[in-house]
């Protein structure tokens, strides 16, 4: 049963105007967690299609949409000390 709504998560993921980062994998996405440090997160994903200095850290955005939008945002954000403090994986609709 997981391994089948798995496949279908990831024909949903990969069925829309989203563009990834190269490294970017759904399955390798799904991994990363709070506390992992920038090194484990770049040699899960890749590098980034840009990193943004936020206050108190910075986010690497894996997703974008050049055509719309509404997008499937994947986010990691970290904290001052480079460990991730949230991952983000929604659905942007505009």
């Amino acid at each position: 049963m997981s391994r089948r709504v798995a496949e279908r998560s990831f024909v949903l993921e990969s069925s829309s105007e989203t563009v990834y980062a190269p490294g970017y994998s759904y399955l390798s996405f799904r991994r990363v967690r709070v506390g992992m440090t920038a090194e484990q997160v770049k040699q899960l994903l890749g590098e980034p299609l840009r990193a943004v200095a936020v206050s108190g850290g910075e986010v690497w955005v894996y997703s974008d949409s050049p055509v719309s939008r509404s997008y499937r945002m994947r986010e990691v954000m970290f904290g001052a000390d480079s460990k991730v403090t949230a991952v983000v994986a929604e659905f942007v609709f505009d």
